[in-house]
Order: structure tokens, then sequence, then C-alpha cells
């Protein structure tokens, strides 16, 4: 059973109507009233159902849509006994309303008990205004849903999903989502119907039946999943669900069992649909307009070659009497596949103001669809005109504050309009009262932006948000007026702890239903915590709550504030064919330890997929990172069975690009068959596109569904960017910077500039900035620059530069740009900056793990050594601490106990120390593990740094069998095309026992497939024992490329391996000649 709590806001949405129609709202953004303040009820949140004198507790969400600030006025809920709210109505609760700025909003809870006049109520929320000043009062009443008040069960669906289409008899599966949100458990029986009509009644075709697998409990949730046929003729039906069908359960209310759900098409044919559309924020009458669209082909057969429109609308109904904004073609589509195309549009509106992007695919009906009434989408809007549009792009704030201390905020300002921005201030509020502003200095261009730091007074113990607000006065004119504001993350004020985890599960798992889970728990609160528990779980939903089916356990022995560590655990889910369910984790279930926050301890990572069929996917696509038109190219398509059968891996590439998907080649005839937890490279050769610009691989494994899988929607992926063109294209490959300093010093930088494009560079400069935002703009401090000559295609120069402290802060970021005043015509001109990460000032040790090492393979049970290198990289010495070790597998000293400790020594600044610390391993573990080192785990020292004190070792074998490894691979640095050589191949066995393999040699990339062929037997080889094999090979008959020889040892898995993600070696690149 998923169950999943309904909570407060959850339970019911009783938001509904105001007593007049409020402003309204458009794009998600709240629209502006006129001159003055305008307080809104915007949203009201309960419960469905009470018992008799229970408890009731209402969430009021208050809004400010006017121009100036608002505060003080009292917000009050009301249970009514009729459909209308007003103040002579029972009051439930209320609370004063703080401080509103223009556009921002409140949330408010009101509780108090069911006042037992009546069995059910409307409930409804007014702001009561002191004065007469709200210029809209219309708003500020917003009447609820109902309250029910009783013992009974009320069962709802809240939802009904299934595929948008369905070739005819076929099957299919629907899935209802049923909630039970009245007081009493029930069981849960759904029937799942077609409808041809929308509306959801007793004429409808009953096509399936399914049940909840356990009691539902109140406040919990279950997804029913229901097999169905479409056996109905070819045609378009609404999907709807029946819970409590034949009326067994009692229930508060018997008139909410049905539900409409998404539609189906029965038949065969394609259907297209614009999934989404994007565009600019803004831009200026008769000017041009960057335009995309996700076009995706839902139907049950392939969709040939069509076009996508754009347009320009005044409202969000698109059609073809819209203004035209341009169109681009869109390539054959097959079912289930999705395609994103790009348009170089234009404005061609009348006059300036507000308009919606949209996009209408195959709209004079060249394709026969199943349906042609769902072609039309409309997208953001898009503000035309000449003035700026300032927004707050981010607002950044600490999970959590010490009371009374200020509350540091990163607001992030934007100038999203066509015209320079100057003269405005940036203010900030707490919902708690109080705030701050800052002035914006500089002027903002267009599509500019500035970080600004602003620290907010203390706030009082409780949860808080942050409103951003920037030209607060309205005092400079802009193309929207309504989008000037943002609210922050909740921000928890007091002393103690706050946990929060995350999870990190496998795509998929055997039928056994065992898996290993990987949890993460972090503190944001202000306090250590000394030992807390973590019970992992399997749902249905990506709701998590202990009513769950309970699947392991970790446990973290303490935790100090601001640190994060991981636990892996056995985990062991109550698997069905086909089923998946989402691993999910609960830190502190018991509420052992007092929190800032307790409505933040559970998380759901990723649905697992149980079966024991294959799994295949495109892990990775690399490919050279630009070509010139119609050239030869590989792309190299790694490709891995992640399931439990074995299968082949037939993989087709295609390209994408401004003018849709080109097919560019297959493995056909050279595919691997892949083992369960097998990885290979499959190289793809073709030739680019002949259209100059931005392309990206796209990559399907399976492509024709031949092979049984336990997913098959993850068979496809999108990577591997290139560049067409005949111009260069310079990139920072890596950059040096040291981490700390003390103020005013001196600091040297090194980087390596390349050039990846097609021809010669012109001579440049490189760039060295220093950026407080986390990214090197126009307007950050630049350091020095150092001149960059002329480089050929592949060729690198190594730049350095002396910089000095510019005296703006204690932190900041190192950047080197290259060709940063765009001197250079580039194929790419987005690459061209590479941060040497965060620079600190002051004087504080700063200690960081080096290395974490060990051996390459234990046995189960076995106790070993780990060397952990620790350094103090900072400007002041350190005193001593400690080092703990953990494993990635279960630990026989309790779940996510430590495995190993040791002390550091007092360290002065630029020192190091090597520590061997004595580790064991579990008896029952089996696989690879890695050995995670916490460095300081209690922060007894203080650093500049606080969250860079982890390490983690390479992978380790653990276990009784041969571990083969490629410890190199050599070759000439320069062949003759088709020359015959020796090459030298190193192979060990690291593991712990002995065995023979063979190695299997190709060149990469390659378009010889005879390659493959090469095939070398080792000798029988002992545990640490190496052998070297020369093997004489035929340099590839392609000359004038730089090639690698690959080598690859156990390619057919036959030998049992500890590991077989370290089965692969490279040389370093040759080059063929003529």
């Amino acid at each position: 059973m998923a169950a999943a709590s309904l909570g407060i806001a959850a339970a019911t949405s009783l938001s509904g109507c105001a007593a007049d129609d409020a402003p309204s709202e458009r794009d998600g953004v709240l629209q502006r009233a006129s001159v003055g303040f305008d307080l809104a009820v915007t949203a009201v949140e309960g419960p469905a159902s009470v018992l008799p004198g229970g408890e009731v507790e209402v969430r009021v969400e208050v809004c400010n849509q006017g121009t100036e600030y608002a505060g003080g006025e009292n917000v009050s809920v009301y249970l009514s006994e009729d459909a209308v709210i007003e103040a002579s109505d029972h009051l439930l609760g209320g609370e004063p309303l703080a401080s509103l700025v223009p556009g921002a909003c409140t949330a408010l809870n009101a509780r108090g008990p069911e006042p037992g006049l009546a069995s059910s109520y409307t409930v409804g929320a007014i702001v009561e205004s002191m004065y007469s000043s709200d210029v809209v009062p219309a708003n500020n009443t917003l009447v609820g849903g109902t309250l029910v008040v009783g013992h009974e069960a009320d069962l709802v669906v809240k939802s009904v999903t299934g595929p948008a289409s369905v070739e005819p008899g076929m099957g299919f599966e629907i899935a209802v989502l049923v909630c039970n949100q009245g007081q009493s458990p029930a069981n849960a029986e759904v029937e799942a119907v077609l409808s041809s009509d929308g509306i959801i009644d007793a004429g409808d075709t009953v096509v399936g039946y399914g049940f909840a697998m356990n009691l539902l409990e109140p406040g919990t949730c279950d997804t029913v999943l229901v097999p169905a046929v479409a056996s109905e003729p070819d045609g378009v039906y609404t999907l709807g669900a029946r819970v409590d069908f034949n009326q067994f359960e009692p229930e508060l209310d018997e008139n909410n069992n049905t539900a409409a759900g998404s539609s189906l098409s029965i038949g065969y044919g394609p259907d297209l649909i614009v999934k989404s559309v994007s565009g600019p924020n803004s831009a200026m009458s008769g000017g041009s307009i960057a335009l995309s669209a996700e076009v995706c082909n839902q139907g049950t057969d392939f969709a040939s070659f069509t076009d996508v429109e754009f347009f320009l609308s005044s409202d969000a109904s698109i059609d073809n009497t819209d203004y035209p904004a341009g169109s681009a073609p869109v390539s054959e589509l097959t079912p289930g596949s999705c395609t994103t195309v790009v348009a170089d549009g234009y404005v061609g509106v009348p006059q300036d103001g507000v308009y919606m992007v949209g996009a209408i695919v195959d709209g004079y009906d060249g394709v026969f669809e199943l349906r042609d009434d769902n072609n039309a989408t409309a997208g953001a809007r898009v503000g035309v005109g000449y003035e700026p549009d300032l927004v707050i792009a981010s607002i950044e704030v600490p999970a959590s504050a010490i009371s009374g201390m200020d509350i540091d905020v990163s607001v992030e300002v934007c100038n999203w309009g066509q015209s320079e921005a100057w003269g405005v201030d940036v203010e900030v509020v707490l919902s708690g009262g109080g705030g701050a502003a800052e002035p914006l200095y500089y002027p903002l261009e267009p599509d500019d932006c500035h970080t600004l730091s602003i620290s907010v007074p203390g706030a009082p113990d409780g949860v808080h948000t942050l409103t951003a607000t920037v030209d607060i006065s309205n005092s400079v004119s802009e193309i929207f007026e309504d989008n000037n504001t943002a609210t922050s993350d909740l921000v928890a004020v007091g002393y103690e702890p706050d946990l929060v985890v995350s999870v990190d599960a496998p795509a998929t798992a055997p039928l056994s239903g065992e898996a290993l889970v990987e949890v993460e728990v972090c503190n944001r609160g202000q306090a250590p915590v000394h030992g807390v528990d973590i019970e992992l779980y399997g749902s249905t939903d990506a709701t998590i709550t202990r009513s769950d089916m309970l699947a392991g356990f970790a446990h973290v022995s303490s935790l100090v504030p601001g640190r994060c560590t991981k636990r892996v655990a056995d985990a062991s889910f109550y698997a069905q064919p086909g089923g998946t369910l989402f691993a999910g984790a609960i830190v502190d279930p018991n509420e052992s330890v007092p929190e800032l926050r307790e409505d933040n301890n559970a998380s759901a990572g990723d649905a697992i997929a149980f079966g024991d069929e294959a799994d295949l996917i495109v892990s990775a696509i690399d490919a050279p990172a630009t070509a010139s038109s119609g050239a030869s190219l590989t792309a190299e398509v790694t490709v891995c069975n992640q399931g439990y059968s074995p299968a082949p891996a037939e993989v087709e590439v295609w390209t994408r690009g401004p003018y849709g998907d080109m097919f560019f080649g297959s493995s056909a005839g050279a595919s691997p068959y892949l083992e369960p937890g097998d990885c290979e490279r499959v190289f793809v050769s073709g030739s680019a596109p002949y259209d100059d610009g931005v392309h990206e691989f796209v990559a399907t494994v399976d492509y024709h569904n031949y092979e049984p899988e336990i997913l098959e929607n993850n068979n496809t992926t999108i990577g591997g960017r290139f560049g067409v063109g005949y111009d260069a294209d310079l990139f920072v490959a890596e950059v040096s910077a040291p981490l700390a300093g003390l103020p005013g010093d001196e600091f040297g930088v090194s980087a390596r500039i390349c050039n990846q494009g097609q021809m010669p560079s012109s001579p440049s400069y490189a760039s060295f900035v220093l950026s407080q935002d986390g990214q090197a703009d126009p307007g950050d401090f630049l350091a020095g620059d150092v001149f960059v000559d002329m480089l050929e295609p592949g060729a690198c120069v190594d730049v350095n530069a002396q910089l000095f402290d510019p005296g703006f802060g204690d932190r900041f970021e190192v950047f080197v740009v290259a060709d940063w005043q765009e001197m250079v015509p580039e194929i790419f001109e987005d690459n061209n900056a590479t941060s040497g990460g965060v620079r600190v000032l002051g004087y504080l040790p700063e200690l960081v793990i080096e290395a974490v090492s060990g051996p390459d393979s234990v046995m189960p049970g076995d106790t070993f050594e780990v060397t952990v290198r620790v350094c103090n990289i900072g400007t002041y010495g350190s005193y001593g601490t400690d080092v703990e070790l953990y494993s990635s597998s279960p630990s026989p000293a309790g779940p996510g106990g430590p495995v190993g400790m040791a002390q550091v020594a007092p360290l002065p600044a630029g020192v190091c120390q090597n520590l061997r610390v004595e580790v064991w391993v579990d008896t029952y573990a089996e696989g690879a593990m890695t050995i995670l080192a916490e460095l300081d785990p209690y922060d007894t020292v203080t650093e500049l740094i606080e969250d860079n004190n982890s390490g983690e070792s390479a992978p380790i074998g653990v276990g009784y069998d041969a571990d083969f490894t490629i410890a190199s691979v050599w070759t000439p640095s320069t062949l003759m095309a088709g020359e015959r050589f020796t090459a030298e191949v190193e192979v060990c066995n690291v593991g712990q026992s002995g065995a023979s393999s063979d190695v299997k040699l190709w060149f990469s990339p390659s378009s010889s497939p005879s390659n493959y062929d090469t095939r070398v037997p080792t000798a029988w080889l002992e545990p640490d024992m190496c052998q070297v094999l020369r093997v004489v090979l035929d340099a590839p008959y392609e000359p004038g490329q730089q090639v690698t020889l690959v080598a690859e040892v156990g390619p057919d898995n036959w030998q049992p391996e500890l590991r077989r993600d370290n089965n692969l070696g490279e040389s370093e690149p040759f080059t063929v000649s003529y």
C-alpha cells in the first residue's frame, strides 16, 4: 500500500470563489491593481472532514496585489452553516497580518474545535481591514469547500491517468489515485470506465477493476493500477473511475466517489502535440525573437514530416487567427518520441503589450492523426515594448538561523527588458517583521543581472520567509509591473537541529525486492544531533509516510550543524512483476530529536521498477566538440544493461539540430551482447549535418523494442553536443587557483586555453575575472589579461597570472575567460569561461582530505588498512581533531556505524599528515564498496570553509573471486596508416583468487569492424600478479586523425569477477599519418 498523509494542505483544496471576481492571475503572476494596497485571500486549505468536536486547522494565503505596503489587518477563518462567509459565522480562529510589500504573499494558520452546530460547514476566510484604503475590498473574502463532521470514511478519486493512445484490442493500465479523507479506515475497490462524453456516469463502459492492497487509513492515499483492454470502437474517450461503486463502505459523503481523468485515443495513427513552447521574456515590436517548441507523437503509429507554426496571441487560446511569428520543420517521429525545434521568429503585432507565445503543429492537417483538436499549445507570456523589466531572479537564504542574529540574504536582480534601468532599491522583508534595503548602484543593461548581499536583522523563533522586491516605489516604467517580487524558501529560526534526508535508489531491482539504497542525511539546523534513526519505505507515490511499506533501517551516530553524511542500507521491497515503487526515507521517524522543523523529515527518491528482464540504457554519448559541414565523425555511445537478464544492445543514433532530427548511423552488425550489470562502448560513424550551428546526438538502444525490458521508457539519451562550422572554438580546459589566502595577498593562477574548433584562432586574450555571484559577468572585477597567440585546431597553451586581493570581501570565485572581448569568431560563444574555484581570505586553518586509498580488493570479514591524507591548506595552524571512516556497504557495527577512526595531529598551515587506519568489512558483503572519510566530524576546528571535509576512496572489490584490470596500454606516438606495430598491454589480477581471461583490442574511434576480432588470452594469474601482453596490430587505415587503442579484459564475462567496471584500459592518443 502506498499511504500518503493528506495533512492540512493536501487533504482538500478549499480554495473557492471570492465574493466578486478578484484581479486576474496570468502565467502564475499576480496582477497589480490601482494605486494603493490590495489584500486578497488567494487560498484556503484544510481538512475535508473532522470528528465531532475535533480540532480543525485551516491554512490561509493572503497576497498584496496592490502597489503600496499593507499590514496590521486581521485574517479570520469562519465555519458557516450556509455557503456565504460573513463575520456573523462561527469564528474558528485568526491572527494579525504581518507587513506585506506589493506582490508578496504570506500564509497563516487558524485552528479551533468543531463547534457542534451542524453536520457540515462551508469554510472561508476574510481579511478584515482596519481602514478603508484597500483599493479592491471585494477580494478580501474567499469561500472555500465543505467540511463534513462524522465518524465514517470518505473515499474520493483524486486522479485517473493512463496512456494517451492505444491500439484496438490491446491491453493497457489505468492508474487511479484513491484517498480516504474521512475519519475511519475503509477498503477501496475501483471500477475504471471509458466515457465518450467526458461525464462519468452509469452509462459508461467498464473496462477494468482494481483494489487497494491494504485498508486505507484516514488521511492516506493509494494508487490502484487497473488492467484494461481497448475493446471500444476507434475514437477519443475520457478515462474515469469510481471508488466503492457498490457502496459497501459507509461514508460521510456518497456523492464524491467519481472522477474523470485524462483522454485516451483508440486506433492506429499518430497523435502530434506541442508539449511546451518557449520564447524570451520581452521583445521589441518589429524585432526578431528566438522561439522553441517540444513536439511529441503520443499516438500509436509513425508521424511523417510536418511543421510547427508559432504565434503571438492576446490570450491563451492559440489558433491561426493570431499573429504569425515564425515556423520550423518537424522531423518524422516514432510513437512516444519527441523533438525540440527552434525558429528565428519575428514580432509582428499591431501594438506594444503583453502576448502569449503559442505553437500549432501540423496546422494544415497534412498528417492524418487520431485526433486533431490537441495540436495547439500556449506557452509563456512575452512583453512587447522598449522599456526595461526588473525582476528578482532568485532569493537565497540559509535553511536556518540563530535567534536574534542577522539573516544573510543573496538577491539576484535581472533586467529582462529592452532598455537600461538604474536608480532603484532592493528591499527584503521578513514575514515575522523587519527588513532591510540595498540600492542597486550599477545600471542594469538588458539581459544583465546583479547579485546583492543584504543582511536582515534577526528574526524571532519560528519558521519564516523573506520577500525581496525591486523598485518598490514604481519609479521605473517597465514592460511588466507584476514580477518585481519573489519569496524565499523557509528559514527556521532557533537553536535546535533540523534534519533532512534524500534518497538515491537504483532504477531497477529484481523481483526478490532486494536493493541497496543510499540515503544522505543533513543537519540544516543550529545544534548538533547525537544518534538518529532512519527508516526506509516503499511507496506507490512520492509522498512518504510511516503507513507505507517498511523496507529497511539505517542510523547516523552524530551530525553537527551544516554537515551531511551518507549511509547505504539493505532494503527489501514488496515487489510485483512490472510494478514500480518509490524508495523513500524518514529521518527521526519517532520524533525523538526536537527540531526547528518537523515537516521536512521525509523524502522520496526515484521510482524503482521490478522485474527479472534486461533493462538497456544509454549512459553516455561522447563526440568531437566541433565538426565541419558534412565531415565524417564518430559518436562513442556507452550502453549498459541495468537489468537482470542478458540482451543484445543495438544502437541507433540521430543528430538533432536547428532543422530537426536526421539519422546518423547504427551499430547494426557490431552490437554488443550485454550481461546484467555490464556496460560497453559502441562506436557509430556517420556524417556531420550540413547546416551550421549547435547540434546534439540522440542515441537509442533497442530502438525497435525487440527485447523485453523492465523499463521501456529509458532507452534514449540526448547528449554529445557538437558545433558545425568552419570557425575556431576557444575554451578554458582547466584552471588552478589557491583556495585560501590572507587579505591583501598576491596569488598565482594558471590556466590552459585550447582551440577545439575547425580553423586557427586569431590572437586574443585570456581574462582573469574575480566574481562574487558565481558567474563571470561584464560587471565583475577584471584582475588581469594575458595575451594568447594564434592557436591551431586541437592546440592548447598554458597561461599564468599573478593577481591581487580585490578588496571587496573575504570570499570570491576565480574565473578565466577565453576571448572575453569576443574578438575571435567562434562556433560556440557560451563555453569560454571556467571557474578555478572559490578563494576565501582569513586567518584560519582549512582542513581537507586530499586522498583516501585502500587495497584493490578484500575478502568478506577482512580487516585491512586505509590511508587517509589530511592537509591544512589554510593560513593558520589547526588544533588536533578526528577522522571517522564509513563503509558504503552495511557495517557490522550497526546500521551506518563507523568502521574505523583515527586522530589528526595539530597541523601548521601548508602541512599534511598520512593516517593509517585499520577498518573492517562486513562478513556478508560482496561486490564493490568505497570507504568514506569524515574529517573533524564534530566541528571542533573553526575553518575557512566547513563543507569540504569529506573524502572517498576508489571502489574496493569484496568477495572471493578474481578481479582483472588493465594496468596500462602502450603504443608508438605516431604511426603510418596501415603500419604494423607491437602494442603492449599490462593485465593484472587484483582480486582474491587465481584465474585466466582474455583481452579484446580495438581502436577508438574505429570504422573497421575487424578490429573487434583481435583477442589475446592471458596466462593463469594468481592474486597480485600481472602480465605484459605484446600484440601485433595494424594501424587504422584512416590517416589524419588522433586514435587510441582500447583494451578490455574479460569481454565475454565468462570469468566471475569482483568488479566489471575496471576492465577497460586505453592508450595515450597517437597520430595516424599518411
